[in-house]
């Protein structure tokens, strides 16, 4: 291991309270907040002398709790009761399977004894119908037995004590306009300016792309441009060859090199409170490798005939993950701590689903993945059913790259 985070509690709520002088003390009655002390020890060998060094003094950072449960911006108490109700009822969607399955059966077999006939058709039918049912009761009642309460509180880092984070934008031919919009909010989150880069990581070559971020870069001294140079018949990876070329520019652009990797998609817009919200959990848990939040869009239309929300996913199937500490890493507005991704050696290649891959391999080498449903990006959804086809076809291909 690279990196050997050692979580020590500085202060109790107590000594807070009473280092405080009177008039900060009725500011903070209403605030919790968490002091700590976070010392990083790294080997003589591990280390990058960028990096923070064993003999600086140890950093606090102060976290403030926002409420007991961190989907309380998505989650509606009433929903939340439904879906601890939802138990009960996939039971009893299991029971109504076995007793249509049963009767299908007792009857085919009944008309073919009437008959004095085979009737293959219907047999066919019965086992497809069975096949198509299995994995979906599979997966209800798997979720049934796993369900337990999420433990994870809404949280902020406070103050101008913050981790330094690079933020790694990829695109590939989208539209300028929408790559500015997250370039622009990227540079605009609620952040030290001098804490965070922004990295924009172009596999289009967009020559106006280029002059655009020149010229923001006027504005946000953080904000950079790469492209890298693609050989003809070497494989380029697609998005996790991008991003792996924007871990080795970390070393190269002006600034501290980020403790910590954000990625973003082209079209997904931070929150300005998006790195405030993620750190908290890592910052807490010296074994958190990978934190990353839903994947929200704002152009679903309303009646969602396509299903593009991924409300299953988003706020049952990622919540229930977490609860057994193997969230899956969502692909956009995530953040990973670099010594996680140096013992796995670089964002996985091979895979269309690297997000997936990323979160399985450092699962596998003992960190932990968290899942912060919040809402702190925001994205869009396809536009035609072309594109929509196109875009499901790439997330289950999985195919080698």
């Amino acid at each position: 291991m690279s990196c050997q985070t050692i979580i020590f509690l500085a202060q109790t709520h107590a000594n807070l309270w009473n280092s405080l002088a009177v008039p900060q003390r009725d500011q903070a009655k209403s605030l919790y907040t968490m002091m700590l002390t976070i010392k990083e020890v790294r080997s003589s060998e591990a280390f990058h002398p960028t990096l923070i060094h064993e003999s600086e003094p140890s950093r606090q950072y102060a976290i403030e709790s926002l409420a007991d449960r961190d989907d309380i911006d998505l989650l509606q108490p009433w929903k939340r009761h439904l879906y601890f109700s939802s138990s009960l009822l996939t039971i009893a969607a299991f029971l109504a399977y076995i007793l249509y399955f049963g009767l299908r059966i007792r009857f085919t077999i009944a008309a073919q004894n009437a008959n004095r006939i085979v009737y293959p058709a219907a047999w066919i039918f019965i086992f497809i119908e069975i096949g198509v049912a299995t994995p979906v009761l599979l997966q209800s009642l798997w979720s049934v037995f796993v369900l337990k309460p999420r433990r994870r509180q809404k949280m902020r880092l406070k103050g101008d004590m913050a981790p330094t984070v690079d933020v790694l934008i990829t695109c590939c031919g989208e539209d300028d306009d929408l790559i500015l919009n997250t370039a622009r909010a990227a540079c605009n989150i609620d952040y030290p300016a001098n804490r965070f880069r922004v990295i924009l990581l172009d596999d289009g070559k967009s020559g106006p792309l280029f002059r655009a971020i020149a010229a923001l870069h006027e504005q946000h001294s953080n904000l950079f441009y790469r492209s890298r140079e693609k050989k003809s018949g070497v494989p380029h990876h697609f998005k996790a060859g991008n991003l792996n070329f924007g871990l080795q520019q970390t070393w190269s652009v002006k600034g501290q090199v980020g403790e910590y990797i954000a990625a973003l998609d082209a079209d997904m817009i931070p929150q300005q409170d998006w790195l405030r919200a993620i750190l908290p959990h890592m910052l807490l848990d010296a074994k958190c490798g990978l934190a990353c939040p839903p994947q929200l869009f704002y152009n679903v239309p309303p009646s969602d005939p396509l299903y593009q929300s991924l409300d299953f996913f988003v706020h049952v199937s990622e919540p229930i993950k977490d609860a057994l500490g193997v969230a899956w890493c969502t692909g956009s507005g995530y953040v990973v701590r670099r010594s996680a991704l140096d013992e796995i050696g670089q964002i996985p290649v091979g895979s269309v689903a690297e997000d997936v891959l990323c979160s399985t391999l450092l699962l596998a080498e003992g960190w932990r993945t968290a899942y912060i449903h919040e809402p702190l990006q925001y994205g869009t959804v396809p536009e035609d059913y072309g594109g929509h086809i196109k875009q499901r076809t790439r997330w289950v291909s999985k195919t080698p790259m």
